[in-house]
């Protein structure tokens, strides 16, 4: 834990440092700046074609499956609260989260 002092000289730093904001550039030239970035075909890794899971999905295949969310938690060692935040969209899935829900729910 950050003692007072400690916090009291990094918000001293913080309001005290020289921040220079730029107004944003019109949408667009933004908008034209995206178009000549390179195509993601050139980089299959970052694809943005992934399936990611929805809440939907997880709280679908969880009760097809039969499971609590107690239970669920209980399968991937984390708290309920997760996921009935992955549930309810308001957490965001971890890719190693996601692969063990993947394995689980199928």
């Amino acid at each position: 834990m950050i003692d007072n002092k400690r916090r009291k000289n990094i918000i001293n730093t913080l309001l005290l440092a020289k921040i220079e904001i730029l107004q944003p550039s019109p949408i667009p030239e933004k908008l034209q700046e995206i178009s000549q970035l390179p195509s993601q075909e050139t980089h299959p890794k970052k694809s943005l074609s992934k399936n990611y899971l929805t809440p939907q999905q997880i709280r679908d295949g969880r009760k097809e499956k039969g499971y609590t969310t107690r239970k669920l938690a209980g399968i991937l060692d984390i708290s309920p609260s997760m996921i009935t935040g992955y549930e309810n969209g308001s957490k965001k899935l971890s890719p190693k989260i996601e692969k063990l829900l993947r394995q689980i729910l199928k």
